[in-house]
């Protein structure tokens, strides 16, 4: 084994290296020549190629063309397959839920976009006496709540406007593009007293392996505990869990 390959802090170079090699496929790439993956993984060419080679000799990387580029291979989309199969929502973002609550003291969910519909599909709710709870199912609040602006505000705005008007309760305005994307900017969610009255919820978007969004993640609690430093803290851990899931997910590294 060559002096670069050998261990080091517990794991083998030349097998974190190539690790390195194949994130760098991030779907937002395609096909890339050589010259572009040492640009998002600095080897030395000797290195990179011997790597390469080894990637397409076991299917986890497939070339093409002259000049030659590469894409993910069918042994790495076989690989996603079996994850994608044995993936389970619940078991991956129970823990980080439950956390969440643990951190802010308040209830948290995990909301999907389904059909045009928001569904809640995990809850955890806050150990306080006084806590809110939104209740495991299909919200009908037209996405008013912080965890539906979430959502809606990473969509395109045409389709986000579309079922903002099809979903509003009747009696009830349509969320807006501009406050759509006031949420989008800032990376985040904020409603206060938007579907119980002195309930204070903040969110952030959650995405997939696709880098679309799946839906939000939230954290919901009264008023008068959810205020100014609690607020902020919050929202600062709500937006941490929710990349911390969108990576659980398979998103990570290009998030939108």
């Amino acid at each position: 084994m060559a002096a670069e390959d050998e261990d080091q802090g517990g794991s083998v170079r030349a097998v974190v290296r190539a690790i390195d090699i194949l994130k760098s496929f991030d779907g937002s790439n395609g096909a890339m020549s050589v010259a572009e993956i040492q640009k998002r993984v600095p080897l030395s060419r000797p290195t990179l190629y011997r790597l390469i080679d080894t990637l397409i000799s076991t299917g986890m990387l497939f070339a093409e063309g002259e000049p030659q580029r590469l894409r993910l291979g069918r042994t790495a989309a076989r690989l996603g397959q079996i994850w994608a199969s044995q993936f389970e929502v619940s078991a991956v973002a129970k823990p980080i839920l439950d956390e969440l609550r643990d951190a802010t003291g308040e209830s948290c969910g995990l909301f999907k976009i389904q059909n045009d519909r928001q569904f809640c599909i995990i809850e955890s709710r806050s150990r306080h006496p006084l806590s809110m709870s939104r209740g495991v199912g299909e919200l009908m609040d037209g996405f008013h709540g912080a965890s539906g602006k979430a959502i809606l505000a990473w969509l395109p705005l045409a389709e986000a406007s579309r079922i903002a008007t099809e979903s509003s309760p009747p009696g009830s305005k349509p969320i807006a593009r501009k406050e759509l994307q006031v949420v989008r900017d800032a990376g985040f969610a904020l409603s206060q007293s938007a579907i119980y009255k002195g309930a204070t919820s903040v969110a952030a978007p959650v995405f997939d392996m696709g880098a679309h969004v799946y839906g939000s993640l939230a954290v919901f609690g009264p008023a008068a505990r959810l205020s100014d430093r609690a607020l902020t803290k919050a929202t600062e851990l709500v937006r941490a869990a929710a990349e911390e899931l969108s990576a659980q997910f398979g998103a990570a590294g290009h998030t939108p």
